[in-house]
């Protein structure tokens, strides 16, 4: 996925775990393939979109399949069979997966420019230009406090007489309401995204499962792992009562992922289903829906 973001901009879609990418070319000796692997030319279908002249690498076997090892266009230069995405992969298996929006966005089009240039090198390049907007900000938010509280001081000095110091006091009385009425719509607002996401994410029973709640506890952290038979992706809820409960379920797993981080640090109750007559899922282990409490 990592391969087809940074060289194409395009990312695959999952399907029931799975990606698809179909390729449709020939042999070619343009490019010279590891011991045991074999180049192809032709044209590369992700997403029902095709791309033309690109180089595919492969390993076939005894069997007639084959697997795929990378591919590259011909179209761009000659450096791209040497961009490797080691430092994607590493980081998404480590649980932090770097932004695909991003490798497909911004990268791809650093990679158009130069096509050996390394990925490392532009995600720490990504990771200063984020983490300096970010001092930015928060240096600008001390100088307005520092702003604010000089306007204070110098209102309340010329509150030299009581009707003075009763405007002051009205002053700032309007202001602290003013803010509290932000707070509070600001947190409306995030209570009305995750009433959205609760909706779009719940799952509702449609086989007579038997529901059960857990414990009411607060979501202590929230991270992306590799859990099932299938190595499917997971949610992993890291709980204040020390549980750590999973779902890897496929449909909607990015809203239900923004949900879980949307509750971090809230009061939750989640739900397992069992189908009568067995006790597979435990809820200490085990989630399909979460509702904030």
């Amino acid at each position: 996925m990592y391969t087809a973001a940074l060289r194409l901009g395009v990312i695959p879609k999952i399907w029931n775990g799975y990606i698809e990418i179909e390729f449709d070319g020939f042999v070619t000796d343009e490019v010279r393939a590891h011991e045991a692997n074999e180049a192809l030319k032709g044209t590369l279908f992700i997403n029902d979109q095709s791309f033309d002249d690109v180089i595919l690498i492969h390993h076939p076997n005894a069997t007639g399949r084959s697997s795929l090892v990378t591919f590259w266009p011909v179209s761009q230069h000659e450096d791209a069979k040497n961009s490797y995405t080691d430092p994607l992969v590493d980081t998404a298996m480590d649980g932090t997966p770097y932004d695909i929006e991003l490798v497909a966005t911004v990268m791809h089009e650093k990679f158009q420019e130069n096509a050996g240039v390394s990925p490392a090198t532009l995600m720490k390049i990504l990771y200063e230009k984020e983490n300096q907007k970010l001092r930015d900000g928060a240096m600008r938010i001390g100088e307005l406090l520092e702003e604010s509280m000089l306007r204070e001081e110098e209102a309340l000095s010329r509150a030299e007489s009581a009707n003075a110091k009763a405007n002051a006091e009205s002053y700032r009385a309007d202001f602290e309401k003013k803010e509290k009425e932000k707070a509070l719509a600001d947190s409306r607002l995030k209570d009305e995204e995750i009433a959205r996401l609760q909706r779009q994410s719940t799952i509702v029973p449609t086989r007579g499962e038997i529901v059960t709640p857990s414990n009411v506890a607060t979501i202590d952290d929230v991270t992306v792992e590799v859990r099932g038979s299938r190595n499917q992706r997971a949610i992993i809820l890291h709980m204040s009562d020390r549980t750590q409960r999973v779902n890897n379920w496929d449909r909607d797993f990015e809203t239900r992922l923004k949900l879980s981080l949307a509750l971090k640090g809230r009061m939750v109750r989640t739900d397992v289903w069992n189908l009568p007559g067995t006790d597979t899922y435990k809820w200490e282990k085990w989630f399909k829906n979460i509702y904030p409490v």
